[in-house]
């Protein structure tokens, strides 16, 4: 049985986004983001496998290092301590195709990336899923696991390393459903796509499924009951869970909008209301958002942009990638 969908969708935002930085040429593309401790943004970008650090201050942005044998970069998520998040990150890479839209299986690597003293950034490889077909979203469980999506194999990797050094990770797949596998009449093959983790529960879009989803897991990641359909027929790439009242913003990329997904009763059951945050389908101002992340003090939400790549605004106008703000206070 699914849950009630209550749709209050409106034409246009009250919300106005605030460019932060962006690019000057076209083709560009910002897949993901992290904010660090001292509130600079890491972003990853899919059309080139690089990583770059913004200043949402100054709006500069600079290029901090390119990563070899991929073609771009997708998730990032910090690591943790005693279950706080660090300023090491991993970080997925890969051989996705924006021409054709398609990942090379076994192309996919994990890197380990952080600060100096001096806080000049260090890489080094993680590891590496040879079984994984397209590896995409990221985010930390705990100490000790991170969660990655596979968009094409449909599975959640789970991914246990040691905290000690060397880290040591292993790997295996912790969750698997059909609702996590790319729709089969759809000619762009991603199932789940961002994933993320509240109170008990793995949430994950799947985007050709149109769906957002959550499992319940145990102190491992493992399922200890069936998925839940949150929402249905929502165009979604990746989001991120306010956990302070369970709203969830969705990131709909060629829709070119933040989609607010709200729990009234605020007390765990799936039973969602949805409302527009910010952007048009017809404008540029979340032209192809990508991913969304909170300021450290959860008053700003930064979107990753790119371009309208995807689908063109109106069948032609595309423009370069950007960061936007958000303010939510």
């Amino acid at each position: 049985m699914l849950p009630k969908l209550t749709l209050s969708l409106i034409f246009a935002a009250l919300t106005v986004g605030e460019t932060v930085f962006q690019y000057v040429s076209n083709g560009t593309w910002l897949e993901n983001l992290a904010v660090r401790p001292n509130n600079l943004l890491l972003t990853t970008r899919l059309d080139v496998p690089e990583l770059w650090s913004i200043d949402p201050s100054t709006s500069r942005g600079e290029k901090l290092l390119e990563f070899p044998d991929a073609l771009g970069a997708m998730g990032i998520t910090p690591f943790a301590s005693n279950g706080t998040t660090t300023d090491r990150y991993a970080v997925v890479t890969g051989n996705f195709s924006l021409s054709e839209l398609s990942a090379t299986p076994g192309s996919f690597s994990i890197w380990t990336v952080w600060f100096d003293e001096s806080d000049q950034v260090q890489t080094i490889p993680f590891f590496h899923i040879p079984e994984a077909e397209f590896l995409n979203g990221i985010t930390t469980f705990s100490d000790e696991i991170f969660l990655v999506a596979d968009s094409v194999k449909g599975v959640i990797w789970k991914i246990q390393h040691s905290v000690d050094s060397p880290p040591d990770p292993s790997y295996s797949v912790a969750v698997a459903d059909e609702t996590m596998l790319p729709s089969p009449d759809q000619p762009v093959q991603i199932g789940i796509n961002g994933v993320k983790v509240l109170n008990g529960y793995i949430y994950y879009t799947s985007t050709t499924r149109e769906l957002l989803c959550r499992v319940p897991v145990d102190e491992q990641a493992n399922p200890t009951g069936a998925v839940e359909v949150l929402l249905s027929g929502v165009l979604n790439d990746d989001f991120i869970i306010d956990d302070t009242n369970e709203v969830v913003y969705i990131a709909t990329n060629p829709q070119n909008t933040i989609l607010k997904a709200s729990n009234p009763h605020n007390d765990g059951d799936a039973d969602y209301s949805l409302s527009l945050l910010a952007g048009e389908a017809y404008k540029l101002d979340l032209a192809g958002v990508t991913a969304l992340q909170f300021s450290r003090d959860r008053s700003v939400l930064y979107a990753t942009t790119s371009g309208a790549q995807i689908g063109p605004i109106l069948g032609t106008l595309i423009e370069p990638a950007k960061v936007v703000s958000i303010n939510l206070s």
